[in-house]
């Protein structure tokens, strides 16, 4: 564990603005990411006045542009893929690095499944456990993604960094000086990441190794999240929800009523607000969000609260 006792998830201003400079707004695929359980690729946008790290988990559906379907109904979903949300997501937290994180697979080339951050069915509805490892995943992950740029930066591997011999005297720029906030944000189905993460908060912030990580979480966006599963798409496990007591993470909520007015699925308006209720209570810091509520209950408007938030 000693390899982790220093979160390699520092970033500097020089590494911005001499060597990744020609990066910035451009989508980054880094392909098969080495975490603690698996591989992820990993999308990546630059910000060259970088002061956080984003962190996306997306929802079902939202793939490589040229991996969503081209036919039948979902074709119109297109727009909503990854690239153009990491984009998106540039254009809302500006003075961020931006990181969204590839499902480990997708069932029927539909369903999100993060089974390398959270015990999930074929579907990617979770089974949460606190030892289950997300968060140490999530560490291995954004710290190889560092290490990833860096080697492109050594080797000329990618245009979008650059190369030559400006990139190459300042290669070694490209060590972590000081950790950046992290904000990390989960859309419909990539919510079930960021309620495991509240899982293993606990242990984590007993753990030397994961402690200063937790530290580093400034917020976190729970976008109108959802799963198949018939129970805990929000966390009301009132020990769960105290593991947030003790620390300075704000909790931003952003839903429409497609998830929490459906009728048949009625557990996750019901859910979602004993979540915010609960929390309240606990005297944490949490904003709740409806969108769309005078608009017509669609998918559309789902994926819009992307825009909205």
């Amino acid at each position: 564990m000693k390899y982790f006792h220093k979160i390699n998830l520092r970033h500097s201003r020089e590494i911005t603005l001499r060597q990744l400079g020609n990066m910035a707004k451009t989508p980054i695929r880094l392909k098969d990411i080495g975490g603690c359980n698996g591989k992820n690729d990993v999308i990546f946008i630059h910000s060259a006045t970088a002061t956080k790290n984003v962190i996306y988990f997306g929802g079902d559906i939202q793939n490589y542009p040229e991996e969503m379907p081209k036919r039948g109904e979902i074709k119109s979903y297109r727009e909503w893929n990854l690239e153009n949300t990491a984009t998106l997501l540039h254009k809302h937290f500006e003075d961020s690095n931006i990181f969204i994180v590839k499902p480990s697979r997708m069932h029927l080339r539909t369903f999100s499944v993060f089974e390398n951050f959270v015990p999930s069915n074929d579907f990617g509805s979770p089974d949460h456990i606190a030892d289950y490892g997300g968060l140490k995943h999530l560490i291995c992950l954004i710290m190889n993604c560092f290490k990833e740029l860096k080697e492109r930066i050594t080797t000329g591997k990618s245009s979008a960094i650059g190369n030559g011999s400006e990139e190459n005297k300042n290669k070694s720029c490209l060590k972590e000086k000081e950790l950046l906030p992290l904000v990390l944000t989960g859309f419909s189905k990539g919510c079930v990441v960021l309620n495991q993460f509240l899982y293993e908060l606990e242990l984590a912030k007993l753990n030397p190794s994961f402690s200063d990580f937790v530290k580093q979480i400034e917020s976190m966006y729970w976008l109108d999240g959802g799963h198949s599963g018939g129970s805990n798409t929000w966390i009301n496990d009132d020990k769960v929800l105290r593991s947030l007591k003790d620390t300075e993470i704000k909790i931003h909520v952003h839903v429409t009523p497609y998830q929490v007015k459906d009728m048949n699925r009625p557990w996750i308006g019901q859910e979602k607000k004993k979540f915010v209720s609960k929390l309240k209570r606990l005297g944490i810091t949490v904003t709740d969000t409806l969108h769309f509520d005078d608009e017509e209950v669609s998918l559309d408007n789902h994926f819009r609260v992307l825009e909205s938030f």
